[in-house]
């Protein structure tokens, strides 16, 4: 049990860190893209010390976050195997899997903007870090509540926020907008 309980607080440390670490790295990657509309020399300086932030946070902390939140998830499973066969931490397992997709493609976004391809507009990273945060709700919600079985109040909740969140990027666009 004591072993169990040690996975299971690292596990939640590392599972911290590693949103700490995407909050900020998509954070970074709107910034580096704002900078892009600011005149040289300016746009340059911000350009690569914004870079060089994004592959520090990336290499130091996101990616070593990651790895070991799934060490220490799988410790605990080895631990609770019971738990696998229960419907709520499928439905969490099939949640951090859409994370790591999401990680993956925040890594593109990363090696595109080191290439100088700044594809995305910040209207888009910024509508994309909200994917972190509705990912972290649905999978914290699992975990505490420890039931996947009320599906349709969970999913109108998790469309209420997605909503919402789209209305206050949308009206900092707007806002942005009109101040310049």
């Amino acid at each position: 049990m004591q072993t169990y309980l040690l996975f299971k607080t690292l596990h939640i440390v590392f599972v911290v860190s590693w949103f700490a670490g995407l909050f900020y790295l998509v954070r970074l990657f709107i910034y580096t893209r704002e900078a892009q509309e600011k005149p040289e020399p300016e746009k340059t300086i911000l350009t690569h010390q914004l870079l060089l932030m994004q592959k520090k946070l990336l290499y130091i902390i996101t990616i070593p976050a990651m790895v070991l939140t799934l060490i220490f998830g799988i410790g605990m499973l080895f631990f609770a195997y019971q738990f696998l066969f229960q419907s709520w931490m499928i439905s969490k397992l099939i949640g951090v899997f859409f994370l790591l997709i999401y990680q993956w493609y925040a890594y593109k976004i990363y090696l595109m903007q080191k290439q100088m391809n700044f594809r995305h507009s910040s209207l888009f990273l910024r509508i994309f870090n909200e994917g972190a945060t509705i990912l972290l709700l649905a999978i914290v919600f699992l975990a505490v509540f420890k039931t996947s079985t009320d599906f349709t109040r969970y999913f109108v909740f998790v469309f209420i926020f997605l909503v919402l969140i789209l209305i206050f990027v949308l009206l900092y666009r707007k806002k942005q907008n009109i101040g310049n």
